[in-house]
């Protein structure tokens, strides 16, 4: 109990009070980078596939492969 008080780990925050758990402040920061992350990774794939469709058939055009 006595380390709770003494030792705080955020520097802004008064060494007798108790420490606020951390979920209440970065549950809205957590939720948008998990959504910007699965967006990223969408338009990543989705770009992915384009490219190989439009890929493909030029690097085949090109060989003579067709």
């Amino acid at each position: 109990m006595r380390a709770e008080r003494v030792f705080s780990m955020n520097a802004f925050e008064p060494a007798n009070r108790k420490p606020q758990p951390a979920r209440q402040l970065t549950a809205g920061t957590q939720e948008t980078a998990t959504f910007d992350l699965n967006t990223g990774l969408i338009i990543f794939m989705l770009g992915l596939i384009i490219g190989f469709v439009f890929a493909v058939p030029y690097a085949v055009f090109m060989l003579g492969l067709e």
